[in-house]
């Protein structure tokens, strides 16, 4: 069954499918709906239907892997690591009276390209810059193995640790356009006129319409509008317009920053700039939701991942994870999360270090046909399309167990930036053989043997 034709059907149905196969039903729509596209139960009633040999069991879960490829154990070193801890510190997960299960090194090492990636930093001695004549600092050359802000970037935008808040506003989202700028760079002068052209367009105005009384807006205006949506977000209100009135008519809900700056007609201006704002122009046609979901805002999207990839320069070691987009509203590729604090809204797969998001890719958008074409799960694909635009070669990117698979691990480390992956793997239907999993130990007593 394809993507689409699982997704019509409910969570019911999706897991009485997994049952027939005996398969975990545990977790929201679009994880069980991953299970069935990745082709756990696919295999396993395989199996189960032919009677498959064990050789043929093994032969089924190299599909991807050089012909002739066979899996190693490879056998631990006697010698029981030392455990490192800093002032008494442990993971998350463990209890405080529980011990953990100890752990040994392996003896044997593998040849791996090395990550080569260069960037310049001050020359120090014990802390202290090095300097020549008239104060010039000498800068050197090293491995970049942690990320960091991208120095032309910070020099384009006129970026210092003195800029003001303002300043990053702007260079992350700038008034105007540029004659040098490309063409995925969004200013807040385009969403002006598109406002505008989309209040014109439903005769508000000297036209009348459904607000007579419209004037066209402003940049300044729209951008603050925007500030004053960051600022709920910040300190949310039952309602917006609660920020509206100054300290001495409400001093809990107002703000005598907003009352200033929208003054009297402030409840008014915001019904214009609710009904009229637009990210995108509302003179083009509308494209089918199924191939374009994000129309409105698709241009906002490529802005943001093209920036915030210029911005940064990524290091050695990154990560790779689901980000939820919190949506309170109703939609239709808003995904229903119980198990997660921040609630309902949208999905994305992204890379990160750092905390900080170097890109992402909208779950609701079709997966790239690359590597759809070559059997791999839309999440696989999506993930693999992220790894092709980094922008250096043998990174390390650590997942979770709803990415680890042995197909993807090799698309990985052959596809163009040679991307080695690491995590945690699930016991079934990962192309994995037994020998690799890792006993789980219950009981405090088989753990401190």
């Amino acid at each position: 069954m394809t993507e689409s034709q699982l997704m019509s059907l409910s969570n019911a149905a999706l897991r009485d499918l997994l049952k027939q196969w005996n398969q975990s039903t545990n977790g929201n729509k679009q994880i069980l709906i991953q299970r069935l596209l990745l082709g756990e139960s696919m295999r396993v009633f395989s199996r189960t239907r032919n009677n498959n040999t064990q050789e043929e069991d093994m032969e089924e879960q190299l599909t991807g892997f050089p012909h002739g490829a066979k899996w190693r154990e490879l056998v631990p070193l006697t010698e029981v690591v030392a455990k490192v801890t800093a002032d008494g510190l442990r993971a998350p997960t463990v209890p405080e009276n529980e011990a953990s299960a100890p752990k040994f090194n392996f003896g044997e090492t593998f040849d791996r390209e090395p990550f080569t990636e260069l960037c310049e930093v001050f020359k120090t001695v014990k802390g202290k810059l090095i300097k020549v004549r008239r104060g010039k600092v000498i800068k050197e050359q090293e491995i970049r193995n942690e990320g960091r802000a991208n120095a032309e970037w910070l020099t384009k935008k006129k970026l210092t640790v003195e800029s003001s808040p303002e300043d990053w506003v702007e260079a992350l989202l700038q008034d105007k356009r540029k004659p040098t700028d490309p063409r995925h760079v969004v200013t807040i002068s385009d969403w002006t006129t598109y406002s505008n052209a989309k209040a014109m367009l439903s005769n508000s105005g000297q036209m009348g319409g459904i607000y007579p009384e419209f004037t066209p807006f402003s940049p300044q205006e729209i951008k603050s509008f925007l500030g004053l949506y960051v600022l709920h977000g910040l300190t949310p209100l039952p309602q917006v317009k609660m920020k509206f009135k100054s300290q001495l008519e409400d001093p809990v809900c107002s703000s005598d920053i907003c009352h200033a700056v929208f003054r009297k007609n402030a409840e008014n201006r915001h019904k214009h700039f609710k009904a009229f704002f637009e990210c995108q122009d509302p003179m083009l046609p509308t494209p089918s939701k199924k191939t374009h979901p994000n129309h409105k805002i698709n241009n906002f999207l490529s802005h943001v991942n093209c920036v915030s990839m210029e911005a940064w320069d990524v290091g050695k070691h990154l990560s790779c994870d689901e980000q939820t987009i919190g949506f309170q509203g109703r939609h239709q590729d808003k995904q229903r999360i119980s198990y997660k604090k921040e609630g309902d809204g949208f999905q994305v797969d992204c890379i990160c270090e750092n905390r900080y998001t170097y890109s992402f890719y909208f779950q609701n958008i079709a997966a790239p046909k690359k590597y759809l074409k070559k059997k791999c799960s839309p999440l696989h694909s999506r993930v693999l399309f992220l790894f092709d635009h980094l922008p250096c070669k043998n990174n390390v990117v650590g997942l979770d167990n709803l990415y680890i698979l042995a197909r993807f691990a090799i698309e990985a480390i052959t596809g163009k930036n040679k991307v080695m992956v690491h995590g945690v793997c699930r016991k079934e239907g990962r192309g994995m053989p037994a020998c690799v999993f890792q006993k789980e130990v219950k009981k405090n007593k088989q753990a401190a043997v």
